[in-house]
């Protein structure tokens, strides 16, 4: 009885450790660190850092990465902006 039970644990744990967390940290190793992009609100260059691991974890579900700004250099005087320099770098 317990047996297709154990299989069926035995596979998923297989799954996450060879499948999921590998591309996880994957993607997550490519978004990590400050990247420059055009700022459409400032119109020039900034210095900004994403999540990586919300990248790693929405590259999973998704074929288009979910990016979020956490730092940049704009801030705080342009707190709060829609972040759409992120849109060309999650392609």
């Amino acid at each position: 009885m317990n047996e297709p039970l154990f299989a069926v644990g035995a596979i998923l744990v297989w799954a996450v450790g060879y499948v999921v967390v590998p591309n996880v940290l994957d993607a997550a190793s490519r978004y990590r660190g400050a990247r420059a992009v055009r700022c459409p609100r400032a119109e020039k260059d900034v210095s900004v850092a994403v999540d990586p691991w919300r990248a790693g974890v929405s590259s999973l579900v998704s074929s288009r990465v979910r990016l979020r700004v956490v730092e940049c250099s704009e801030w705080p005087a342009r707190a709060g902006c829609d972040q759409n320099c992120m849109a060309p770098a999650a392609g």
